[in-house]
């Protein structure tokens, strides 16, 4: 397959049909149980070249599968995944859109070694961010996690829910104290 047939995770778009990605799976995750039916699910995250994380969804059909064939560390091409809008009601890690590996996707080992820059990031220190801001934007910390707190339902001022999770780190860097503190 030619590189110019591969499609990055930024050029998605929901119900978006016969795409092929090279991902590298960052997180294998561990299996969770949806509240509707029971049954277990798995969310994978993967990275591409660009940097762009998304999660792929594995339903309980394909668990199995997609367990024995993707390693952490390792890139493959996937062809043929569901593209769907997130669920506003769940934490996800790509604004728009996730994938959903079902039985029907097609996943190859592939020696295209996704390997990118930090450019690729926007890095900040912890004194550099701003306590609280009522606009605030992603940004990119690198710390210790020391502690998650679970996930709370909330009411927006125009009277939507969404959800929300403390996570509470370390910074890495030494602290610098001058004047003689």
């Amino acid at each position: 397959m030619a590189d110019s047939e591969l499609s990055s995770i930024t050029s998605l778009q929901p119900n978006q049909k016969a795409t092929t990605l090279v991902l590298k799976v960052l997180r294998q995750g561990s299996s969770l149980f949806s509240k509707a039916n029971s049954k277990p699910i798995r969310k994978i995250i993967f990275l591409d070249e660009e940097g762009t994380m998304i999660y792929g969804i594995v339903f309980a059909n394909a668990m199995q599968y997609f367990h024995e064939h993707l390693k952490f560390n390792r890139s493959y091409l996937i062809s043929n995944p569901d593209i769907r809008e997130i669920n506003k009601n769940f934490p996800n890690i790509n604004p728009k859109i996730e994938l959903v590996l079902q039985t029907n996707t097609t996943i190859t080992e592939t020696d295209n070694i996704i390997s990118f820059s930090n450019d690729a990031f926007s890095f900040y220190e912890f004194g550099d961010i701003k306590k609280s801001s009522q606009d605030a934007q992603p940004l990119d910390v690198i710390g210790v996690i020391m502690k998650v707190k679970q996930s709370i339902q909330f009411r927006r001022d125009d009277n939507s829910t969404g959800s929300r999770r403390e996570v509470i780190l370390m910074n890495l860097l030494p602290m610098v104290r001058g004047n003689g503190e």
